[in-house]
C-alpha cells in the first residue's frame, strides 16, 4: 500500500515539476495559480487515498475476523459430532441393557417382585426388600439415563444445524467481503493510481 501511494506522491511531485517549466510568457500570478490548484489536487487525492487505505484495512479486518468466526464454527461441529457419536454409542448401549431388563422381567411374569420379596420367609424379607429396591431403583434411573441421553443428544444435534447455518452465513457474508475488496482493488488498481469509480 505504501508502494503505491509513493508511486501517486512521485507521480504527482513530477506533475507539479513539470508545471514549473511552463513558457516564460507566463505571469508570476498565473503560476501562483496553477501551483495553488495542484497543490489543491493533490491535497485532494491524497485524501481519496488515505480514505481508500482506511477502506481496505477495514475489508481486511473484517475478512479476518469472519474467516476465523468460520473457523470456530468448524471446530464446534467438528466437537459436536464426536459428542454427538459418543452420545448415539451410549444410548445404544443404555436401550440394550434396557431391553434385556424388559425382556428378562417379561419372561419371570408378573410376580417376580412379589415372589423374590417372600422368599425365604419372614427372617429374608428385610433384605429382599432392600434387594428389591435396589433393582428398582436401577431401572428406574436406567429409563431416565436413556431419556436424558436422548435430550441431549437432540440438543446437540439442533446445535450442529444452528451451527450449520451460521457458517453458510459466515460464508456468504465472507464472499461478499471478498467482492468488496476485490472491487476496490480494482479501482486502486495494480499501479497505485485512480480508475474511474464512484470513489
Amino acid at each position: 500500500m505504501k508502494r503505491k501511494f509513493i508511486s501517486i506522491l512521485v507521480i504527482l511531485i513530477l506533475v507539479i515539476s513539470a508545471l514549473n517549466t511552463v513558457c516564460f510568457a507566463e505571469t508570476s500570478a498565473d503560476y501562483k495559480q496553477k501551483s495553488q490548484d495542484a497543490k489543491e489536487k493533490l491535497e485532494d487525492v491524497t485524501g481519496e487515498i488515505n480514505t481508500a487505505l482506511q477502506e481496505v484495512q477495514d475489508l481486511s479486518s473484517s475478512i479476518d475476523s469472519t474467516e476465523q468466526d468460520i473457523n470456530n464454527l468448524n471446530n464446534q461441529v467438528k466437537e459436536l459430532n464426536t459428542s454427538i457419536a459418543s452420545k448415539e454409542k451410549e444410548l445404544s448401549e443404555k436401550q440394550q441393557l434396557l431391553e434385556e431388563r424388559l425382556v428378562a422381567s417379561y419372561m419371570n411374569g408378573k410376580n417376580t417382585y412379589m415372589d423374590a420379596l417372600f422368599s425365604g420367609g419372614l427372617a429374608n424379607f428385610v433384605s429382599n426388600y432392600e434387594s428389591i429396591k435396589q433393582i428398582a431403583e436401577y431401572d428406574n434411573n436406567l429409563m431416565a439415563d436413556v431419556k436424558n441421553t436422548k435430550a441431549e443428544l437432540e440438543s446437540e444435534k439442533s446445535k450442529v444445524e444452528t451451527a450449520k447455518k451460521d457458517k453458510e452465513t459466515k460464508n456468504a457474508e465472507l464472499k461478499k467481503l471478498k467482492a468488496t475488496d476485490l472491487k476496490i482493488g480494482i479501482v486502486i488498481g495494480p499501479e497505485g493510481g485512480f480508475e474511474e469509480s464512484d470513489i
